[in-house]
């Protein structure tokens, strides 16, 4: 599927510019001043990035951020798993701390002689990622989404699904917890407070999910929550790194589906007959070139025959006379 290529496409975009600044000598060497002008100077010329920081692996402080300030980060999941893994990751989707919006982000660690003394982070915004679903998409009767790892809905024309982390495999969304003022709450740990609840979705739906993450690419039939029965069409989006699956699924109703089909059955019956018509225009082109030579030939040796029989008549005749006389 198209779209499932031009997520890789742009995910190696991303994953390849942040692999270039935790290669950078500044940065091994943890030039405070340097590395925080290269974050910065990153997220300019690259606007798909929410965010860019780098992370001592021995306490977890960031040295360097391309907005907001420097912070302890070795509380976050990502970190804990970083110094458990040692390996590169594209991350699921989640809350960012910084801009309140779900993100997904990718994490590389940053090796001076094979030590780990780093970690190179960047949250990537969603944005492209939904102008391509929108892009593909035309309405209720066709559409496409794009779910990460978890089976969290990264990219849907629906955005409601992507601000509420919609999640096929668990079946539940996570809301932001807010006060009275509609402030967001945090715990002490600056972690967002979230609760989950469960949505409805076809059980085909459930099992397309984790088809497509298990590396399966195919079509199923399905009848969607309206009743409406949709073709979807899912595939699989390998990602770099120790990274887990992403997957493109489109949806498309069967009714539109079947219309299309027979437009374009129709539309391949007139193009079979004007091709036959053609074939038998050309087929009789061809026949007349060939025949008329022989035909002419033909022609010419009765005439010829005629002429023949005609002279020989002539000359009896005379011999006759000839004779009588």
């Amino acid at each position: 599927i198209a779209i499932a290529d031009n997520v890789r496409g742009f995910i190696d975009k991303a994953y390849s510019t942040t692999e270039e600044i935790a290669y950078l000598k500044d940065v091994k060497n943890f030039l405070i001043e340097e590395q925080q002008n290269i974050v910065v100077d990153t997220a300019k010329r690259h606007p798909y990035f929410d965010l860019l920081y780098i992370t001592r692996s021995a306490d977890g402080m960031q040295t360097a951020t391309s907005a907001g300030e420097l912070a302890d980060r070795s509380a976050r999941w990502w970190f804990k798993q970083m110094i458990k893994d040692k390996e590169p990751f594209v991350s699921a989707s989640y809350y960012s701390v910084n801009g309140n919006v779900p993100v997904t982000s990718i994490f590389l660690p940053i090796y001076k002689d094979s030590e780990l003394v780093g970690i190179m982070g960047a949250d990537i915004k969603l944005d492209a990622l939904q102008a391509m679903v929108e892009k593909f998409s035309t309405g209720k009767n066709s559409y496409a989404y794009i779910i990460d790892g978890e089976g969290i809905v990264i990219a849907h024309p629906d955005r409601q699904q992507v601000s509420e982390l919609y999640n096929y495999k668990t079946l539940t969304k996570t809301l932001l917890i807010k006060d009275e003022n509609g402030n967001i709450q945090k715990d002490d740990n600056g972690n967002h407070l979230t609760e989950l609840k469960e949505i409805e979705v076809p059980e085909k739906l459930k099992e397309i999910t984790e088809k497509a993450l298990n590396g399966e690419t195919g079509i199923a039939e399905y009848v969607d929550s309206d009743g409406e029965t949709v073709i979807s069409a899912y595939s699989t989006i390998e990602l770099p790194g120790n990274s887990d699956n992403w997957a493109v699924i489109t949806v498309q109703k069967k009714a539109e589906a079947m219309a299309i089909l027979t437009k374009v059955q129709i539309r391949n019956l007139f193009v079979a007959f004007a091709l036959i018509l053609v074939v038998i225009l050309i087929a009789c082109w061809i026949a007349n070139g060939i025949t008329r030579p022989i035909t002419d030939i033909v022609q010419l040796m009765e005439k010829a025959a005629q002429g023949d029989l005609t002279v020989t008549s002539s000359y009896k005749s005379k011999n006759e006379i000839g004779r009588l006389s």
